[in-house]
């Protein structure tokens, strides 16, 4: 049994973000030098340290602002963890919640007390000692999808953080246009102030664009998505783990579990399972 509980998750560590960022930047360095005909001095042009401090810092002090320490500090780590999360794979849990249901219907709900030890999932097992306890299947679903609610209100922190991060880079951008020009219009007799202070202008308003849509709204969009995909995994558990309260057939169970799976998954599953049999098949033969 041990060996049919165990639940492979899908996915890890997401290459695609890192690398995405990275992509974008070196795009953009790129076309620099592309339009300074491959002069390493325009690439310096645009960095500027007052810029990068208005925009940066104004970021940061804005951020500190608007969320609690903790709040930051969870935003910043969970951010990470929520997008590296592995999903749950719902054909394994399938087949696990059906093999219970298949020991249930023969030896009675207390027989799965001894696969608790088993199972590596904490909300799977709260399910499961709820069933053993004998709660109904309406105690069961509140307690379950409320803390699924706190739950997923929780990591929702993480998307407001950064999602005001994309809202604040382009309007620190706009203010250290304003900067810029307030000078240049203040010293128009000075020819040689026009230049540093067209740059701020300009330049701000470039870092703050970067930060919003290579950084801040990319990560909140992906963390929204992983999200929602936790979201949808913990109501396919609760969902198994109610109508297993109901004592179905182990058949009727799977069909309404394999609901949830998409087609193209199916598909997948059904033949990684004919290539598994062909293969046993053949060692059998040899």
């Amino acid at each position: 049994m041990a060996e049919e509980k165990e639940q492979k998750k899908k996915g890890g560590f997401d290459i695609l973000t890192p690398f995405g960022m990275l992509l974008g930047i070196a795009l953009i360095i790129i076309s620099m030098l592309i339009s300074a005909d491959w002069q390493f001095s325009g690439v310096t042009s645009f960095f500027d340290g007052p810029s990068l401090l208005i925009v940066v810092g104004g970021v940061i002090a804005a951020l500190l602002i608007s969320f609690r320490s903790e709040e930051i500090f969870f935003s910043l780590k969970a951010g990470n963890t929520i997008i590296n999360r592995k999903q749950e794979n719902l054909e394994d849990l399938t087949e696990m919640f059906v093999e219970f249901s298949k020991k249930a219907k023969k030896n009675g709900f207390l027989s799965l007390e001894e696969d608790l030890e088993e199972i590596d999932d904490s909300f799977i097992k709260k399910g499961i000692v709820m069933i053993l306890s004998g709660s109904s299947e309406e105690e069961i679903k509140a307690v379950m999808t409320n803390e699924l609610d706190v739950e997923v209100e929780q990591m929702s922190t993480a998307t407001a953080f950064y999602s005001k991060m994309a809202e604040l880079g382009p309007g620190f951008g706009m203010i250290g246009t304003l900067i810029g020009l307030v000078i240049m219009l203040g010293n128009l007799e000075d020819v040689s102030t026009l230049g540093p202070s067209m740059a701020v202008a300009m330049i701000t308003t470039f870092y703050g664009s970067l930060i919003a849509n290579l950084i801040a709204s990319p990560i909140m969009n992906k963390i929204s998505r992983s999200i929602d995909m936790f979201y949808n995994e913990k109501v396919f558990i609760i969902d198994a783990v109610c109508e297993l309260q109901q004592n179905p057939t182990p058949s009727k169970l799977k069909i309404k579990l394999e609901s949830y799976i998409p087609k193209k998954t199916k598909k997948k599953e059904k033949k990684k399972s004919k290539e598994a049999e062909v293969e046993v098949v053949s060692k059998e033969v040899a």
